[in-house]
């Protein structure tokens, strides 16, 4: 049985009963095991789940992000089935969820055996002794070239220790506006206006150049629905600031987010807003995805989730939508594009560290991680996880609900992602990003003024983390971004 609690308040048993079947008739057409000949990785977890409990085991408790239950209860109603373990599903509001795992540590409390933070947290989450390493459980379950088939697994690591299985494939995409980038009018026009051809930006410099083109707001069209509220900004600018050609960091953790490359990467940000819908800055994130919906925007920035929206069955934008990588940089001594796409948000399983029985979690984790599971869960068209692993984007269903197309682009996005800032306190780091990029936008402070405050508490947070530790860490993740990114990023800088 999957007992499923959303802000404490349980389902019905009828929708249980529906979900185990469904999952039984979807594993009909799931891909095969890792290894020809085996049985499926999903059945020998099971197995060792079994072997491991023994004899009247007592319920897991999983915590998960609101709206995530409509891709977890089916796995998870197909773990009790095959185990005979019941699961406990909580949802929670994001903030809500970390403020209850740190709350464990506190008190000592095993509320829940493991929890799916966004990905971009668990350093915090190790700092704070909230979540255990998994490396001996890793050593002890995993078949060998299990993880080689995730596109992107940076996150499940930190401090050399694993920590997580990556559940949620959220890289930043563009989503423009067929309906204006294919007018042929509109092609005439830019070509006479600038002398170049109307095609999809590569670099952000193009991309604020078509959005100014489209914006007219008198004629009730719009350039862009970018984000543009308290906490989203950094998205955007994180990319922008990459494309400048500049690590965030020096090799020695010095900031450099205030240098020449930042604050230009910011007064672009500025002048863009001009040729933004006047509600951007009113619209939360589904609110934002929904408002694309109207049609008389031309273009957006989302992950896999927004896809979903836009290609609901109803949805008016339903095969009128071009999609690419973020915009990027250009390289001034060859002339390549360089691409900044990156990874931010995701789900990730991690183990709790109050839990009473560690190595069960993390079964239950890997169990929904195998190809067979993690695809089922995919295929959820109500639920917001997004392909992460190599199987997914072959899935028929899958293909159905996000078409060719756009799992074509997302998953060189998800090959070419650079990372997120995965070093203790990325909280700190980015809310203070978060609030200097606010406070130019909306005319508190200059650019200038604003990113070299930030600079000097980032130096501050640095030191309370640790800079000896955090150099390291830092090392480490600089020899995680791409390989074309990286030599970029070194030469320009």
């Amino acid at each position: 049985m999957v007992t499923f609690t959303k802000r404490d308040h349980c389902a019905g048993p009828n929708r249980r009963n529906i979900l185990q079947g469904a999952a039984g008739a979807a594993l009909a057409t799931v891909l095969p095991s890792l290894a020809a000949g085996a049985e499926p990785l999903h059945v020998r977890v099971a197995a060792s789940v079994r072997d491991l409990a023994g004899r009247d085991p007592a319920p897991l408790t999983l915590m998960s992000p609101v709206r995530s239950g409509a891709n977890l209860l089916p796995v998870l109603a197909k773990f009790t089935e095959m185990t005979g373990i019941d699961v406990i599903l909580i949802e929670k509001e994001a903030r809500t969820l970390y403020s209850r795992m740190m709350l464990d540590v506190l008190s000592g409390e095993s509320a829940f055996d493991l929890a799916m933070p966004a990905t971009y947290g668990l350093p915090d989450l190790v700092s704070s002794n909230a979540i255990v390493p998994l490396d001996d459980f890793v050593a002890r379950h995993e078949p060998a070239g299990f993880r080689e088939g995730g596109l992107y697994s940076i996150g499940d690591r930190f401090d050399n220790k694993t920590y997580g299985f990556q559940a949620d494939g959220d890289t930043y995409l563009m989503y423009y506006n067929n309906q204006m980038l294919q007018n042929m009018d509109e092609i005439a026009r830019y070509g006479d206006e600038f002398g170049a051809p109307l095609e999809i930006p590569k670099t952000w410099e193009e991309l604020d150049q078509h959005m100014k083109f489209f914006h007219r707001p008198d004629d009730g069209q719009y350039g862009g629905l970018l984000f543009r509220v308290p906490g989203q900004y950094a998205w955007e600018w994180w990319s922008r600031f990459h494309a400048k050609g500049m690590w965030p960091f020096s090799p020695q953790m010095d900031a450099q987010i205030a240098s020449d490359a930042g604050v230009a990467a910011l007064e672009e940000m500025i002048r863009a807003t001009e040729s933004l819908h006047p509600s951007t800055s009113n619209l939360g994130l589904l609110q934002n995805w929904a408002r694309f919906l109207d049609g008389d925007i031309y273009v957006n920035m989302g992950w896999g989730g927004a896809q979903k929206v836009y290609s609901a069955d109803g949805s008016p934008m339903i095969g009128k939508m071009s999609f690419s990588v973020l915009p990027g940089g250009r390289d001034a001594a060859t002339g390549d594009i360089i691409p900044t796409s990156y990874f931010n948000w995701g789900k990730s399983f991690v183990v709790s560290s109050t839990s009473q029985r560690p190595e069960l979690a993390y079964l239950l984790a890997l169990f929904a991680s195998t190809p067979e599971m993690s695809t089922l869960a995919v295929r959820q068209a109500g639920g917001y996880f997004d392909p992460h692993r190599v199987e997914h984007y072959e899935d028929q269903e899958i293909t159905k609900i996000y078409g060719k197309e756009f799992l074509k682009i997302h998953r060189q996005s998800m090959v070419d992602a650079i990372p997120d800032l995965y070093l203790k306190s990325q909280s700190d780091y980015f809310r203070v990003l978060n609030e200097a990029i606010e406070n130019a936008i909306v005319g508190r402070l200059s650019p200038e003024h604003s990113l070299r405050r930030a600079a000097q508490l980032w130096e501050l947070i640095t030191s309370r983390a640790g800079r000896p530790q955090q150099i390291k860490r830092w090392e480490l993740l600089r020899a995680k971004y791409p390989a074309k990114v990286a030599m970029y990023l070194n030469n320009a800088t």
